[in-house]
């Protein structure tokens, strides 16, 4: 991705690291690819060390983990990083490592929480966000066919099968998209040049793009090697 590109960030609980799945390109959640992680939780124990910090993290939903963070000259002298002490309530921000079917985590930022209630609506966000991916999945099943509509609830298909009569030539466009996209093998996914190139009428970017954006950030495409590359996240 390029390096100005803003990350797609995911609030969790630790027992979902669990179940993730595995993949080079971030975590996978409801079929959702996510490059960063947010969660929080209390320091059980501090490692300084001279090139990194390792910090003991748990937020009782199952056993605590490591999260490291790389030391570098900004990072070292960072007074927020050394604000924190064992038995502090922490957020990180972060990212997942795979190695060896080994789960490491990553932290890029670490920051002491000072108001309980952000604790409590850390949980109410990641619940929210659940349900908010799964009813995304669930919806492009029965759109596309996978499932059939019975098996989604009204209120989780509403958001592709239901739409506004003024909105049909959008919907139209969102599904020749979806369909170019689909079932790409490459990694890198599709230039926005093709898929432009690809539908039924040359749209032109500055209306594309737009398009593009809304579904990636409804988690249905996500953008690869730069800003002009999506894939599919069903893939």
């Amino acid at each position: 991705m390029s390096e100005g590109k803003a990350k797609r960030l995911v609030p969790i609980n630790l027992d979902i690291i669990e179940k993730l799945s595995k993949t080079q390109l971030g975590v996978v959640i409801h079929k959702q690819r996510f490059d960063q992680i947010t969660f929080v939780g209390r320091v059980r124990s501090i490692n300084d060390q001279n090139t990194k910090c390792s910090y003991l993290v748990d937020d009782y939903t199952s056993a605590p983990r490591e999260v490291i963070q790389w030391k570098g000259g900004e990072e070292r002298a960072s007074s927020a990083t050394a604000s924190i002490k064992e038995g502090d309530y922490v957020r990180v921000n972060g990212q997942v490592r795979y190695q060896n079917d080994n789960i490491s985590l990553i932290t890029f930022k670490i920051s002491p929480i000072k108001d309980y209630n952000d604790v409590i609506l850390h949980s109410l966000e990641v619940a929210h966000n659940c349900l908010l991916l799964r009813k995304i999945k669930l919806a492009h099943y029965a759109h596309s066919g996978d499932i059939s509509f019975d098996a989604v609830p009204m209120s989780m298909s509403m958001g592709t099968s239901e739409r506004k009569s003024g909105d049909a030539g959008q919907k139209t466009t969102r599904d020749h998209i979806l369909a170019v996209l689909r079932n790409n093998p490459n990694d890198t996914g599709l230039d926005i040049e093709f898929i432009a190139a690809n539908l039924p009428s040359r749209m032109p970017m500055d209306k594309l793009r737009p398009i593009m954006d809304e579904l990636v950030n409804e988690g249905h495409l996500f953008n690869t090697m730069d800003d002009d590359h999506y894939k599919s996240a069903y893939d």
